[in-house]
């Protein structure tokens, strides 16, 4: 990863080289991964007249990105691009946190967790909870815009399928991305998306191109 965390503007790198992150016991906090940057925390506000603030432009991932998780997991944030940005209350539709433009991969983008949720719940008691995924080929998780985004590389998920383990919560898997706050305009996916694991009753698991 060419950066971790971008307070800026990131323009023009590309990145050809594998990246692959095996942890072979639990996860206990929130990750976030892209094969140019981590996310972004550039913070912008479109209530200042709407305009749009550019968080990254013009970069190309050709690299393959694979996150294995053998115990449980977090809350996974993955694009093959970037992670996306920063998480932030949705309800507050004003604070838009950038626009990720011209930005394209064409490599593959896989996650496997091998044992589903985390241990404990947001009140610590154990449960399913707190295993939410947000992955595109492109940009995993956006509060902010994507324009003119291409992704060509197949998009993977890959959880516990048997009920003996713990189930997942909430996939948002997507071709280009997993979750857009705002708006997307003229993307395209020519890459196959797959989302394939046991999830918690009752919560949303979504695919799409």
């Amino acid at each position: 990863t060419l950066v971790g965390k971008s307070y800026g503007i990131i323009r023009n790198c590309r990145n050809t080289g594998d990246v692959e992150l095996n942890i072979t016991g639990d996860v206990t906090s929130n990750v976030y991964m892209g094969c140019i940057m981590g996310y972004s925390n550039i913070q912008t506000q479109s209530s200042l007249g709407g305009e749009y603030v550019y968080c990254m432009k013009d970069c190309q991932n050709d690299g393959d990105f694979l996150f294995t998780v053998g115990g449980y997991a977090c809350n996974v944030f993955l694009g093959g691009v970037a992670s996306g940005t920063s998480c932030g209350a949705l309800s507050d539709t004003s604070a838009n946190k950038g626009t990720f433009k011209n930005c394209v991969n064409t490599g593959t983008v896989q996650y496997i967790v091998k044992n589903g949720g985390s241990l404990e719940d947001n009140a610590g008691a154990a449960g399913k909870n707190d295993a939410y995924i947000n992955m595109g080929g492109v940009v995993g998780y956006c509060e902010g815009h994507l324009e003119s985004c291409v992704n060509r590389g197949p998009v993977k998920m890959q959880g516990p399928t048997l009920e003996s383990v713990w189930a997942l919560k909430r996939g948002a898997v997507g071709g280009v991305s997993g979750f857009v706050l705002f708006s997307v305009t003229d993307c395209k996916n020519y890459g196959t998306v797959s989302a394939k694991s046991t999830w918690v009753n009752g919560t949303e698991k979504t695919a799409g191109a």
